[in-house]
């Protein structure tokens, strides 16, 4: 029998991977490639996806069946990583280096961050990777 952490494990590998898939099918040169997933409670859910070749945001094609997978590896996700009597994450954002890199942020209150919007567009590489990699956004 599997634990919680094997499961774990293996759900963000599996995220990683349809990311990498999805980025290799989407462009032949790119640096990161992401989703922030959020949801209020696992069933009515979204999220925001993202691919860059330096700051430039690229065209990220993300089929059907792969789009369905991730938001229920992310939905499994939420389960897993649960802790009794502790509030579940809204969000979760996760990014992929291009050499396969792969780091990942939950948020528990604030429904605001990693939101990209009119008002923040121009800032979206980094409120989405420079979160996750502040190296690449010079945030460091």
């Amino acid at each position: 029998m599997s634990s919680k952490q094997d499961i774990h494990e293996k759900l963000i590998i599996k995220i990683g991977k349809l990311l990498m898939k999805s980025a290799r099918v989407s462009a032949t040169s790119w640096d990161y490639a992401g989703y922030m997933f959020e949801t209020k409670d696992s069933v009515s859910s979204g999220g925001e996806i993202f691919l860059y070749a330096g700051r430039d945001r690229l065209v990220f094609d993300l089929d059907f069946d792969d789009q369905d997978e991730i938001i229920e590896s992310f939905k499994r996700l939420r389960e897993v990583t649960h802790v009794d009597g502790d509030a579940y994450w809204i969000k979760c954002l996760v990014a992929v280096r291009s050499d396969g890199d792969l780091k990942m942020l939950f948020e528990f209150d604030d429904w605001s961050r990693w939101k990209i919007s009119p008002t923040n567009v121009d800032r979206a590489y980094e409120i989405l990777v420079g979160e996750i990699y502040p190296d690449a956004a010079g945030l460091n």
